[in-house]
């Protein structure tokens, strides 16, 4: 018995991988993002001072790109807030308790 069949799986089985539009706009926007940031923090070729370091450049297109996921996921709705279900009850920001006798 192979491998395959001990795990129930045969020769045509394939991972299906969906990614929508937005998704995709928003990785190419990041990724574009990221390089533009990347070389426009370069040091320019008639700069005598010490400019900024291959990592700081690195630095600044990861977040760069990390902020345009962030915000691009918020914006086509990635990012949702939950809701308590019908008839949970309500978490109360008020404590009761019984006044001293």
């Amino acid at each position: 018995m192979t491998s395959q069949q001990e795990h129930g799986s045969t020769e045509g089985d394939l991972m299906n991988i969906v990614i929508d539009a937005a998704t995709a706009v928003v990785a190419t926007a990041a990724i574009a993002i990221g390089c533009f940031v990347h070389r426009w923090t370069a040091p320019a070729t008639t700069s005598t001072g010490p400019g900024t370091s291959k990592g700081e450049r690195l630095l600044f297109a990861v977040t760069a790109a990390a902020a345009v996921i962030a915000i691009g996921a918020y914006v086509v709705g990635g990012i949702e807030t939950t809701d308590s279900p019908q008839g949970a009850p309500a978490h109360s920001t008020t404590t009761t308790s019984q006044a001293p006798e």
